[in-house]
């Protein structure tokens, strides 16, 4: 499998982790959740998810080899996962709130 799977992992990682940040600045600049009401919004915010790529990080060069690649693995796949639910627990988040007075 060589590097395909690592490269597919980070690139899932990097794109639902910046679709968390877009869909707050988004509703943000729509007039929904104005201020830091969003960043509350999720099971992932940022904190979470460095917490998490610090963990598996320190874990993987700790561990080394074959079990470090593995809990990097890991990481990436738990990033990926959790910040997906993030984005979709944001999106619903403005779906159930009154369209703002500018738009309507």
């Amino acid at each position: 499998m060589g590097l395909f799977r690592p490269v597919i992992l980070t690139g899932a990682a990097s794109v639902a982790a910046f679709m968390v940040s877009y869909v707050r600045a988004k509703s943000e600049s729509e007039g929904f959740t104005p201020g830091k009401g969003m960043a509350n919004v999720g099971l992932a915010p940022r904190e979470v998810r460095i917490v998490i790529l610090t963990v598996g990080l320190i874990l993987t060069g700790i561990l080394g080899g074959t079990t470090g690649q593995n809990a990097l693995a890991v990481t990436l796949g738990l990033i990926t996962i959790l910040a997906s639910i993030t984005v979709i627990q944001r999106v619903l988040h403005v779906l159930r709130q009154p369209i703002p007075e500018e738009h309507q």
